[in-house]
């Protein structure tokens, strides 16, 4: 089964040790992506991953003021607030 991908890129300053660009699978509504809270993308499926600083899941919050990345080996959660905007 393929999926789409989503492509992230984080600009600025990143304080902590997490890769700036990088991908992760959209597999859609079917596939549990759309959560009562949040949109997920990727997921926490495997326990190996060969870059440590990549992040295996993205949890965008309906609040519009909270990202969420996860990354693995050490497993962390890496939190951005803020506010969303549209660039062009």
């Amino acid at each position: 089964m393929s999926h789409d991908c989503v492509a992230f890129g984080l600009m600025n300053d990143i304080p902590v040790c997490i890769n700036d660009h990088f991908g992760l699978p959209v597999m859609g509504y079917a596939g549990g992506d759309v959560l009562p809270d949040r949109i997920q993308y990727g997921r926490l499926n495997t326990l190996t991953w060969d870059d440590p600083n990549e992040p295996m899941v993205c949890n965008i919050f309906n609040n519009m003021t909270c990202i969420r990345f996860a990354t693995l080996s050490p497993l962390r959660v890496v939190e951005f607030y803020g506010e969303f905007e549209d660039i062009q």
